[in-house]
């Protein structure tokens, strides 16, 4: 229960700081962007997530057109928001999430083995 409290504690830091650090740096024309990023937690609070729900922010993260730039092992996730070539918007990206997002679970895994957790090998 202890290891619980403790992990669950951890958990919660760690989103909000994705969260804070998105916002920081998601690029700001009206602001809606920013307001757009939420964190939600399961039942647990064992896990949790990070978005932004206007529909225009993966474009902003990732770029558009010539511009497209993805960090590894987000390829298939990109792919979603990929165009249909009806049109050329070619918009520099502006990471603001998944860069964080791989900078915070990385000290999050290293507080979690020093806790003694261990990822398993798939």
């Amino acid at each position: 229960k202890e290891n619980t409290a403790k992990v669950k504690n951890l958990v919660a830091r760690s989103t909000e700081m994705i969260l804070l650090n998105a916002k920081k740096q998601a690029p700001v024309d009206t602001g809606r962007l920013r307001a757009s990023g939420h964190s939600e937690y399961t039942k647990t609070g064992l896990s949790s997530k990070v978005y932004f729900d206007v529909k225009y922010a993966p474009y902003n993260e990732f770029g558009t057109g010539r511009y497209v730039t993805v960090l590894p092992g987000y390829e298939a996730y990109a792919m979603m928001f990929k165009g249909r070539g009806i049109r050329q918007a070619n918009r520099q990206p502006h990471p603001f999430l998944f860069a964080n997002y791989e900078r915070v679970s990385k000290a999050l895994l290293k507080e979690l083995n020093k806790m003694g957790f261990y990822e398993r090998p798939v």
